[in-house]
């Protein structure tokens, strides 16, 4: 077994990215305009490039600043089905369709998957867990060995 699920164990990592559909491009363009790189330009490329260097990124960072997105790689957990893979999936766009229409209706229907996914989650993580426990033979290390790393993963 071996797995833990303690969230210590996990490893994170940040994604940077832009938002440039939410950016207000009329703003931008303005802004883009009023450039010393547009109203002055150079015919030395060496300046021309190091202003726009300098110039381009600031004004990135004024209308779609830079945002960073959390990623959390989870640990492996062998209980874990594509079965309850497919099934939060199903979930996950189930709850979206539920935000996005806002309908009563909706709702029920996510409530209605939201509870059979728990009861197939806990139902599958305790088969796999009832399955170790026996898997020991009635060994009395091993059985115990088993119970403490199922008390650990908590």
């Amino acid at each position: 077994m071996g797995t833990s699920l303690s969230p210590h164990h996990r490893a994170r990592w940040g994604k940077q990215r832009r938002e440039l559909a939410k950016m207000n491009l009329c703003a931008f363009n303005d802004n883009l305009a009023m450039l010393i790189l547009i109203c002055s330009p150079t015919k030395d490329l060496s300046l021309h490039v190091t202003i726009y260097d300098s110039q381009l990124p600031r004004l990135m960072d004024t209308h779609a600043p830079l945002k960073t997105k959390t990623v959390v790689e989870r640990t492996n957990c062998e209980w874990f089905t594509n079965e309850l893979g497919e099934l939060k999936h199903h979930l996950w766009a189930l709850d979206r369709k539920y935000k996005l229409a806002g309908l009563a209706v909706e709702q029920e229907i996510y409530k209605l998957k939201s509870d059979e996914y728990e009861q197939c989650h806990v139902a599958i993580k305790q088969l796999y867990y009832t399955k170790d426990v026996l898997d020991c033979d009635g060994k009395q290390g091993a059985t115990f060995n088993s119970i403490k790393l199922l008390h650990q993963s908590r």
